[in-house]
């Protein structure tokens, strides 16, 4: 079995890709454009129409363009790290140009966590645990 995630994006996909593999490092595995063979339409011409995103080669984000505005409120990703520093990291790598939801806390239970929505407004979990 494989578990993919699927975001929607309004018309702004490719500067999603480019910001995610900088932010994370990651491998893009395939990107489709808009064209004179898949769309009539040529304002959607050079828009994603299907791209993928691997994480460490097992996890992976599909995306494309919606070209219209997607109400991501209703989801989040959470990535968890076994150290303060990577995810010192990533978490002020997302908040940039986005906004801080709630800042890295100590949890009486134990992970460090906090939560960032991004530029684009995907929510993201950052997660400190010695259980990973």
């Amino acid at each position: 079995m494989k578990l993919a995630f699927y975001i929607g994006f309004n018309e702004n996909c490719k500067s999603a890709i480019d910001f995610y593999k900088q932010v994370f490092n990651v491998e893009e595995n395939i990107l489709w454009l808009h064209d004179e063979s898949n769309t009539v339409d040529e304002s959607k011409w050079g828009k994603v129409f299907h791209a993928e995103l691997v994480f460490e080669g097992k996890y992976d984000i599909y995306m494309s363009d919606q070209f219209q505005e997607i109400d991501k409120s209703g989801y989040n990703f959470t990535i968890m790290y076994n150290n303060g520093k990577d995810a010192s990291e990533k978490f002020d790598l997302l908040s940039k140009n986005g906004e801080i939801i709630n800042p890295m806390k100590k949890m009486d239970y134990g992970p460090t966590i906090g939560k960032v929505r991004d530029q684009f407004g995907v929510s993201w979990y950052i997660v400190i645990s010695d259980k990973i």
